[in-house]
This record gives structure tokens, sequence and C-alpha cells, in this order.
């Protein structure tokens, strides 16, 4: 035999060798005979939470929302629990709460000096709310913004602001059934220390905040909407022993958490169980699981 014919031989014979591996390895020459994959088990998705099984709660505000840590002297450390995480944590399984703060964010105005990004919360309310609907309450904490000097603004205009924003709210097309908004007054500020690099923004805050609640509660009690007013839960630290009197330490996160979350569950259930739930881990702000597979909503005709 020639070398020509021995090299086909040999060419032929690998060719087999590897058609013999392929199908005794990955299945059958009759394709109409190779079986389909297995489906997926029956319960492999019974832990997926969809929008039926929670009830979905918005956070909508400023840097106190945020979880800024004004406490440390670093403007982007945020503290572990800030009171949306606490809020979550209160409410317990079957609850999807959504942290929406953000830096000088106002109620209705502009501030010149924040140019980088959008901080009117009008502009930005409709497209966030619409992102997270279908939605069962929105809390709306804002306002210490617009106590800034610069703004020029009255304790009456800034809850009439805040009012404003519940008011657009309460006409979009984002509610799971009927609409239901919290509307919270900020708590009062304290005059900001020397140290403190943006105290100039909020000379005469303090002396103004105090006069905040009685305006928030009567701009509520028109629209017909749920009104808490912070300082009844907490009170902001004196700068003279840490922070700068504007942001929230982590006891008031924790205060102030707990009180928002007695206010949405008497909104949604008509009660509160201020101990349940204190023990379990604090969860980030994506869907929490739900109790033995079952949701917590009530009827909301």
């Amino acid at each position: 035999m020639d070398s020509q014919k021995v090299a086909l031989v040999a060419a032929g014979a690998a060719a087999g060798a590897a058609a013999t591996y392929y199908y005794a390895t990955c299945g059958t020459t009759d394709a109409k005979a190779a079986k389909p994959p297995p489906p997926p088990a029956s319960d492999a998705t019974d832990n997926v939470i969809c929008d039926e099984d929670v009830q979905r709660i918005v956070c909508y505000g400023d840097s106190n929302t945020w979880g800024l840590d004004a406490f440390k002297g670093d403007a982007m450390r945020r503290f572990k629990h800030p009171w949306p995480r606490v809020l979550a944590r209160k409410l317990g399984p079957g609850y999807d709460v959504v942290s929406e703060g953000l830096n000088g964010r106002t109620t209705i105005v502009d501030d010149p000096f924040m140019a980088e990004y959008e901080v009117n919360g009008r502009r930005t309310l409709p497209p966030i709310l619409h992102s997270h609907k279908p939605i069962d309450v929105l809390v709306i904490m804002l306002g210490t913004n617009d106590l800034k000097k610069h703004l020029n603004l009255s304790p009456q205009l800034i809850a009439r602001g805040a009012a404003t924003l519940a008011s657009d709210a309460l006409r979009m097309d984002v509610w799971r059934s009927t609409p239901r908004v919290l509307l919270v007054c900020p708590l009062n500020i304290r005059q900001p220390p020397p140290s403190c690099r943006f105290a100039y923004s909020f000379d005469g805050g303090a002396a103004k905040a105090p006069a905040c609640a009685k305006h928030y509660r009567a701009e509520a009690d028109a629209l017909g909407v749920a009104f808490l007013d912070a300082n009844e839960a907490t009170q902001i630290p004196d700068p003279r022993h840490g922070g700068d009197g504007i942001h929230l330490s982590a006891q008031n996160c924790a205060d102030l958490g707990g009180a928002v979350a007695a206010k949405v569950q008497e909104m949604l259930t008509g009660s509160f169980d201020e101990t349940a739930h204190d023990t379990r881990p604090i969860a980030e702000y994506s869907s929490l699981p739900v109790a033995d597979g079952k949701s917590p909503r009530i009827s909301q005709k």
C-alpha cells in the first residue's frame, strides 16, 4: 500500500473514532429520538416575589432619606441603616421599601448653586414614581433644603411646596389601588457650626424651621392625606456634640424609621405592633421575602 493510501485510511479511522465518541457522549444520531431537557422543578418559582405579593412603599426625600452620615466628616458616607431601611425592618415581610433620597433635593424650587444634577423635586417625581409603580404608599419628607437662605422661602411656602408634590402624586397613574400619601414635616434643623462647609446657606433656617409643622399639617388636612411631624419622634443632636445640625444621627434614623412604620402600617391595616420584626436582619431596598408565601395585603376597596 503506497503512502497516499495509508494516509487516507488513517484519516478515515480518526473520523470514525471522533463520531463514535460524539454520539456516545452527546446523544443519538436520530434527531427525532433526542430527548428535550427536563422541565424545571415545580417549586422553582415558588420564592419569586411578584408585584402582587408585596406592598410597595416609596420614600421620597433628600440627603436625610439618602442616609448621609454627617458625624464622620465624609459627604460620601452613608449610614448602614438610614430610616427607610429601618422602616423596611419594622414592617417586615411582605413589603418592598424603596428609598429615593437625593442630596440637595428641594420641594418644587430650583437651587442655582446645585447645577450638577436636578434637585427640583417636582421635576423628578413623575419619572421616579412611574419607575416604581404600582405603589401602595408614598412617603414625602422634603423641605429641609428649602430653608436655605438664598431661596428665601417662608415656612408656609415650604409646606405648600411639599403639598404640591403630594397633590401631583395623587393625580398620577402609578397607584395599585387607593392612593395613599404620607406627608412628613422634616426635623427642625440647628444652626450649623462654622466648620460646616455649607453653614452660611442655612443662616436663619434654624429659627424658621419650627414654624413649618403647623403649615404641613394644614396642607395635609386640606389634601386629605396622612401627616407625621418628625419632630414628635426625635430631635437632631446639638452639633456641639457631633454632626452638623442638619443631618440625622443613627439614633434619629432608628426613631424616625419606627415612627414612619407605625404610620404606614396604620394607613394600610389600621394597626401596628411596634415590637414586631425588630430582630429580623435589615434588608436592602429590594423586595422582601413573603412570610409563608403569603402577602399581608388587605382589600383596598
